[in-house]
């Protein structure tokens, strides 16, 4: 599930917790919520090695406007194209979806680059030594994070308090 319905299910107490992507302005829409930061995430540009951009430590959101996108099904991934990369121009996006093998062939064979946050990246599935991953440089764009969210009221379970342990140790 993406973060919002993640939310809306740990707010009617469907889920006791869930692991999101979230910035600090989300944050602090939700007072019902708890949210406690993992990580912090930086967005990255996945790119085939033998292209331009993987010779570069990092990338500005408008040198990718030019560039054909395959994205993961996320909010924030959306969201990031919608808000940032838009301003430069219409984002060519060849597909969407959840399926990483599709994302990661498409960037192999260099018909596109993909979008993502870094510890998104050192996921098994997603590294190949056939993929390079660029920072994309900030700018205004607002910091996120990996975070573990709670109702405030809730109350912790001994599997759940395992599960939040298991994912620091993760991260």
């Amino acid at each position: 599930m993406g973060p919002v319905k993640i939310m809306e299910d740990v707010y009617e107490q469907h889920l006791d917790l869930g692991l999101i992507l979230i910035s600090d302005r989300l944050i602090q829409k939700h007072k019902m919520l708890s949210f406690e930061k993992i990580r912090y995430g930086k967005m990255v540009v996945g790119v085939k090695k033998e292209s331009p951009l993987a010779k570069k430590r990092t990338v500005k959101p408008e040198d990718l406007i030019h560039e054909t996108l395959v994205l993961y099904d996320d909010d924030y991934i959306e969201q990031y194209v919608t808000e940032t990369l838009s301003k430069y121009g219409s984002p060519d996006i060849l597909f969407t979806t959840n399926n990483t093998d599709a994302i990661k062939n498409a960037v192999k064979r260099g018909m596109a680059v993909t979008l993502g946050i870094d510890y998104s990246f050192s996921n098994q599935q997603l590294r190949e030594r056939d993929i390079v991953m660029v920072e994309i440089e900030e700018g205004e764009y607002e910091r996120v994070y990996l975070a573990l969210v709670r109702h405030r009221e809730g109350q912790a379970t001994r599997v759940g308090k395992e599960f939040v342990t298991n994912i620091k140790k993760h991260f």
